[in-house]
């Protein structure tokens, strides 16, 4: 007769751990909408001009962060860094500059006189 089988060996088998969630595929292109208060604005990337506000633009999706310029005459320049990984919605008020009301910074007259003669009596203005 032949020899009684071994008992069968049960290894313990570990539970495999849960996989990590993979992140979401980056697109071949995202849409960047920008708007601005007031509307008009100028919408640079990396220095080119893209269009002006409402605008919305189609980048090159990437695991990457550029940084949008949105400036518009007679208001203060603004930048933005997006991740263009996804599609990003900016929506960007703009500050007016304010204007420097006039003898602001005068260092005072140069000089005697009545100011007629050139140069002298007329104030510095540092800007």
């Amino acid at each position: 007769a032949p020899p009684p089988a071994p008992p069968p060996v049960v290894a313990e088998v570990q539970p495999a751990p849960p996989p990590e969630p993979a992140p979401p595929p980056v697109p071949a292109t995202i849409t960047v909408q920008v708007t601005t208060k007031p509307a008009g604005a100028e919408v640079l990337l990396d220095g080119k001009l893209l269009g002006k506000t409402p605008l919305m633009v189609q980048l090159p999706g990437a695991e990457a962060e550029v940084t949008m310029t949105i400036r518009r005459k007679g208001y203060a320049t603004e930048e933005r860094v997006i991740n263009t990984a996804s599609d990003q919605a900016l929506d960007v008020a703009l500050a007016k500059k304010t204007k420097r009301p006039r003898g602001v910074g005068n260092i005072g007259t140069i000089g005697h006189g009545s100011g007629t003669g050139k140069g002298v009596g007329r104030g510095f203005i540092l800007s």
